[in-house]
């Protein structure tokens, strides 16, 4: 439905499957034209696996707008969640009903930069204690 209505307001849509989304898929997918790519999910819980989808398609294109959507929502105001959960994702943008998932993704705001994620550095383990030469007893 959403690919519908985009179409209605004049954007050019196509749609990709949960296969096309494997890591292998994403970087077969035709990213090259678009402006905004919206990936959408049933489970409010997906919030790991959406900021992987997230990095991995603004790796190959940095200056693609990435948005999640996170349907079946209980129609409660949700602003303040998909403010936090858009931050820690670093989506676009954040929708939770269809009005903002189109709102989102005719947006013309320019991409957000990708987070640099500190790289943890390997802990040293201390040298192994050698242990005290045996002394013959006297």
């Amino acid at each position: 439905m959403l690919a519908q209505i985009l179409l209605i307001q004049g954007a050019a849509t196509s749609k990709a499957s949960f296969v096309d989304l494997h890591p292998a898929g994403i970087r077969r997918l035709e990213l090259g034209g678009l402006n905004a790519v919206v990936i959408g999910f049933l489970n409010r819980n997906s919030v790991k696996h959406a900021r992987f989808m997230v990095r991995c398609i603004k790796r190959i294109n940095p200056a693609i707008r990435v948005g999640v959507v996170f349907w079946g929502g209980n129609g409660e105001d949700h602003g303040e969640t998909a403010g936090k959960t858009g931050n820690d994702i670093n989506a676009d943008f954040i929708a939770l009903d269809m009005v903002a998932a189109v709102t989102g993704a005719l947006s013309r705001d320019p991409a957000v930069a990708l987070k640099a994620i500190a790289k943890r550095r390997a802990r040293r383990r201390p040298p192994a204690r050698k242990k005290d030469a045996l002394v013959p007893a006297r």
